[in-house]
């Protein structure tokens, strides 16, 4: 699952996002939570990813018109890194605060309920350009 992980990552760097988004598909059918938090964490990042793209392709728009940083900045609102607002890395700090595997599971996945939300919210508008612009001001 990691490999395939990495390789849509890695389709997605090069600007294959058709293929990168076939990849992210096939990963998003495991369910969530796995049997580790290291796990349960590439699979949130990668259902984010795919969210992303499927609100994209939804709106018709292609998928690879999409920012990179966006998807990026997502990920990290997702763990409270880097670009997340204030709000975003205190709820992720429980992912961080997590003392055993199932409290860091059920922080990673409430924390991607929660970044999945907030996805749906912002790119619920036409001007993409305008949501990149905000997550930018949080980038550290």
């Amino acid at each position: 699952m990691r490999l395939i992980s990495r390789l849509a990552d890695a389709f997605e760097a090069l600007g294959d996002v058709e293929l990168a988004i076939k990849y992210f598909g096939e990963i998003d059918r495991d369910a969530l939570p796995s049997d580790d938090a290291t796990t349960t964490l590439v699979l949130a990042r990668n259902r984010l990813k795919l969210t992303v793209y499927r609100i994209a392709e939804t709106r018709n728009r292609a998928a690879s018109s999409v920012s990179p940083m966006l998807v990026e900045m997502y990920n990290d609102a997702m763990i409270g890194r880097n670009c997340a607002s204030s709000e975003e890395m205190v709820a992720a700090s429980a992912i961080k605060q997590a003392r055993d595997e199932s409290t860091a599971k059920a922080a990673i996945l409430k924390q991607l309920e929660v970044t999945l939300q907030k996805i749906q919210e912002e790119l619920a508008g036409d001007d993409w350009d305008a949501v990149l612009k905000k997550r930018r001001a949080y980038c550290r």
